[in-house]
């Protein structure tokens, strides 16, 4: 139920890749931030780790969990996203992060499970990572994004 079955399905800090010749939106934009916020360079960083939407509808039911839409206002506009997401596109997701809890998140020692959602799953993963560099821990990226979600029936807010 994770991306990497190579390291018992977790992603480790320093297992974030991106192809610099991807052609998609996600991969382009995903390819920026890592360069503009040196992500993924750090290497003590608690672990990330990729879930399917059945599991991320699960932590959904959870009220501690938040959720985080890493995709810009016209993409959420077109598909809707996850109920009482936070709206924090990856260019600037810095801003909405701050590990003493002063941005749109909790504190980095909160320990709420964090989910963060994108069109398919590589600005999420990378925005994921950018908070375990930060020392968030149980940091979720949603593997296949918002219509991975749609498609196992998680509700959508528009």
């Amino acid at each position: 139920q994770t991306s990497s079955p190579a390291d018992g399905g977790h992603m480790s800090a320093t297992t974030t890749t991106v192809n610099k010749a991807a052609k998609s939106d996600d991969d382009v934009l995903a390819t920026r931030a890592v360069s503009e916020n040196g992500s993924g360079s750090r290497g003590s960083a608690a672990p990330i780790e990729t879930i399917n939407a059945s599991d991320a509808i699960r932590l959904h039911r959870q009220p501690d969990s938040i959720f985080i839409d890493v995709r810009g206002p016209d993409e959420i506009a077109r598909s809707g996203t996850v109920p009482g997401a936070v709206r924090a596109p990856l260019p600037g997701f810095a801003n909405f992060a701050k590990p003493d809890g002063s941005g749109a998140l909790p504190a980095a020692d909160s320990g709420k499970p964090i989910v963060l959602v994108c069109a398919s799953g590589m600005r999420s993963s990378v925005a994921a990572q950018q908070l375990a560099d930060m020392g968030y821990g149980k940091v979720h990226s949603l593997r296949g994004g918002i219509a991975a979600w749609i498609a196992a029936g998680g509700p959508v807010q528009r």
